[in-house]
């Protein structure tokens, strides 16, 4: 980046791509942790239903109000 400075420019570094590796580094901690959630969850069998598939035909559907408004 060049900045004037006094009548001149002066190079400074730029530290946007510093902070692109810092971010993209934070969204990979932060991806690996949902997916770790993700496969925590799936092991312990927080997604496993074995009594709706079973009994669904039994239930009756809900029959939307006739009434009109």
């Amino acid at each position: 980046m060049l900045q004037a400075f006094g009548g001149t420019f002066v190079h400074q570094p730029d530290t946007s791509m510093s902070a692109l590796f810092i971010l993209i580094g934070v969204s990979l901690v932060v991806a690996s942790g949902f997916l770790g959630a993700f496969l925590w969850a799936t092991h312990a069998g927080q997604f496993d239903d074995d009594y709706t598939p079973s009994v669904r035909m039994l239930f009756d559907d809900d029959k939307p109000d006739s009434k009109p408004e």
